[in-house]
Formats: C-alpha cells, sequence, structure tokens
C-alpha cells in the first residue's frame, strides 16, 4: 500500500495513546500514513512522548490531540480541525475510543449512560457527518471499533454492551447514507485483546487486581486473548484498496471464541 499518494493520506485514530488504538497507530504509519493521535493525557505526559515515539519510528508524521470525547460534537469538530490545519485533508477515521463500565444494574446512574453513550456512540457518529466533505473528497474510509459484546448480553455490562450494539448499527446507517459518495464504512468488532482497558475492566469484572490476573492469564494460556497487533491488522485490511469493495460490514475479530467452547 504504501507509496506517494498512501504517504500523504490523513489517518484519525481516536483513543490512540495505548492498546488498540496505539497497534493501529502505529499499523497505519508504517503504511505510510501521517497520523493524529487522540487521547485524554496532557501533551506532556510519558504515554504520549512514547506513544508520539511509536508512530514517527514507522517514518510517517504524527500528532497528538487532547480531547474529551464526553462532548462528542465539540470534541469532534477540534480533532477535525487540527488534522485538517496539519495535513490539509482526511482520508482515514478509525474510531477506537470508548469507556468502558462493568456494574450491578441499580448502580446505573444517567450521567454513566450519557458519558458512555457520548463516547462510545455518538462521538464516532459526529466525528463522520463532521468530516463528510473530507471524506468524499479523498474517497476515504472509516473504521469503528465495536466489540463481541455487541452480539451478547454480559452481566453487570448492560451500558457497554448496549452503546455497542448501538454503534454497531449506526456504522450501517452510515455506510448506506455514504454509499453513493465513495466512502467506506465497516465495522470491526474484537473479542478479548490484551490492553490497559481490558486489564481494567477485569477487575472489575473478577472483583480484584490478583483475580483479574487469572482470569487474563487463563485466557492467554487457552489463546483466546488477542494482541493489539492482531485488531490493528484488521483495520490495515479494511482501509486499503484492496476492501475497495468492502462497506456496511460488521466483523467479529475474536479468533472465533465467540462461537463457544
Amino acid at each position: 500500500m504504501r507509496g506517494d499518494q498512501e504517504a500523504s493520506r490523513c489517518a484519525i485514530v481516536t483513543g490512540s495513546t495505548t492498546g488498540i488504538g496505539l497497534a493501529t497507530a502505529v499499523a497505519l504509519a508504517r503504511e505510510g500514513s501521517n497520523v493524529l493521535l487522540h487521547g485524554l493525557d496532557p501533551d506532556d505526559s510519558d504515554v504520549v512522548t512514547e506513544a508520539l515515539r511509536r508512530v514517527r519510528r514507522e517514518g510517517g508524521e504524527a500528532e497528538y490531540m487532547r480531547a474529551d470525547l464526553r462532548e462528542p460534537q465539540g470534541a469532534a469538530q477540534a480533532i477535525l480541525t487540527r488534522a485538517r490545519d496539519r495535513w490539509g485533508r482526511i482520508d482515514i477515521i478509525v474510531c477506537n475510543a470508548a469507556m468502558v463500565l462493568h456494574e450491578p444494574l441499580e448502580a446505573g446512574t444517567e450521567k454513566a449512560w450519557r458519558d458512555a453513550l457520548s463516547v462510545n456512540l455518538l462521538a464516532p457518529v459526529f466525528l463522520v457527518q463532521e468530516a463528510v466533505d473530507d471524506l468524499v473528497a479523498s474517497s476515504g474510509c472509516v473504521v469503528m471499533i465495536s466489540s463481541t459484546n455487541a452480539l451478547i448480553a454480559n452481566r453487570k455490562n448492560i451500558v457497554y454492551d448496549t452503546s455497542k450494539a448501538a454503534l454497531n448499527h449506526a456504522a450501517l446507517n452510515l455506510a448506506l447514507e455514504l454509499r453513493d459518495r465513495g466512502v467506506r464504512v465497516n465495522t470491526l468488532m474484537p473479542g478479548g485483546t490484551a490492553s490497559p482497558s481490558l486489564e481494567r475492566w477485569t477487575v472489575d469484572f473478577a472483583g480484584g487486581e490478583k483475580a483479574a490476573r487469572a482470569v487474563l492469564d487463563d485466557a492467554r494460556e487457552r489463546g483466546s486473548l488477542a494482541s493489539p497487533d492482531d485488531i490493528a491488522a484488521g483495520v490495515v485490511m479494511l482501509v486499503t484498496d484492496n476492501a475497495r469493495w468492502v462497506t456496511g460490514a460488521t466483523i467479529a475479530i475474536d479468533g472465533g471464541f465467540r462461537l463457544g467452547p
């Protein structure tokens, strides 16, 4: 994929200072894209410095944008303005940032619902909405990072599961709206993937750090835990011209473990 045309591409990856997002940013830079990283960490934090170093090491240009997706429309506008000002175009948007929430039904609050839906659903939609003209101009593409949790109901996971199911359907609507304008929108649904967000979720799920380590160690032994690079490879596949006929797809990327034992 790398070449003069691809080297000038601009990719936006939300939630990209660690985990799947960072692996995706690195992979896209390796394929020739300039990348706008996004997160909530301060610009001068060690995690941002390291993320930028890893992406730039692949040869692409990289910048970082701090924006709170709990204010989805304003954050989307700020992120897109930064990318336009820096590179003058937007070719790829990967909506990876997510708010993970695992708590009993009775503990749910209106604020938790609003925050999770803002980050997991509204921010991706507003990013695409605000970037339509840019994406049409570049015949660009969008990849939503959802979850196999969108397909099943998990105890104490109603907020996260619902937001991801809604994201899946929103992506279908976006794909239909933009199909005739040459913009592709697809969704990847990772299963368990080794990342800081999974570690935090597992602590809540298992009831403590020691129990969480046991759960994750068992998953690794069974080979049911993906690496962030596994998911990033799926993103790269979807944004290349080889996937030019793929839009409106919702693809599980979990090694088949959603199918059961």
